[in-house]
């Protein structure tokens, strides 16, 4: 079930909004898992992570926008919607990668645009994170970031954009079955790529952000392909 936080410190905006995600659940026939808090603080509380939070940016404590930066430094991955009527605060909102924004006094229609793309987000799997084992514990990793993972002398290494790899000890055929419901295409026995960030497919090879060029092996051409096929239309 998806993960719903709504992040509003007075009662009656906040009653407000959990009657539009009632309404929103009624109209797509679904349900989310949701919570209501007054403070940011529960939003980084590292014992529970959320998909989608609904986040006011006039807070008591930190504000909206100051803890989307911190959820965002600790590479934790959530569609946030900010709520606000400050329009200033537009432009720092792409800032700290937020999904999109609800003015207040907030509409069903507003809403519904916003969650329909935070939905889509959760289902593509791009609003994912990953833990890697490390020597001496674990680092959260976005899913959005990790161009792609591949086995080399039985260690995993995961790429990502910015060039900072990750290696580990694992299997690649235990990493593919835990990003089962992920955008990851098999590329070659060694090699699975982000299809978030795939960039072209040219003969036998694939490339992704970055520039890196993956070598596609026998068979998987054609699964690749319909992989791709399924992934982009269903972002459309």
């Amino acid at each position: 079930m998806t993960s719903l936080l709504i992040v509003e410190d007075e009662k009656p905006a906040a009653d407000a909004l959990l009657a539009l995600v009632r309404r929103y659940e009624e109209s797509r026939g679904m349900t989310f898992d949701v919570d209501v808090v007054g403070a940011a603080f529960e939003l980084l509380d590292a014992s529970r992570t959320y998909d989608i939070c609904l986040l006011d940016i006039q807070l008591p404590g930190i504000n909206g926008m100051e803890a989307a930066e911190l959820l965002r430094s600790q590479h934790r991955v959530t569609s946030i919607i900010f709520v606000t009527d400050l329009a200033q605060y537009a432009v720092r909102g792409y800032e700290v990668d937020a999904l999109g924004f609800l003015v207040k006094p907030a509409t069903f229609a507003g809403l519904a645009m916003n969650l329909d793309r935070a939905l889509r987000e959760v289902a593509q799997g791009t609003n994912r994170t990953l833990a890697v084992p490390t020597g001496d514990g674990f680092r959260s990793v976005p899913l959005s970031q990790v161009t792609h993972i591949e086995v080399r002398n039985h260690d995993l290494i995961y790429h990502t954009v910015g060039g900072d790899d990750l290696r580990t000890r694992g299997s690649l055929a235990q990493v593919e079955r835990e990003l089962a419901d992920a955008p990851m295409v098999r590329v070659s026995r060694y090699c699975l790529a982000n299809m978030a960030l795939i960039t072209s497919v040219l003969g036998d090879e694939v490339t992704v952000a970055g520039g890196a060029a993956l070598h596609i092996t026998r068979g998987h051409k054609k699964e690749i392909e319909l992989a791709l096929a399924r992934y982009l239309g269903g972002r459309r």
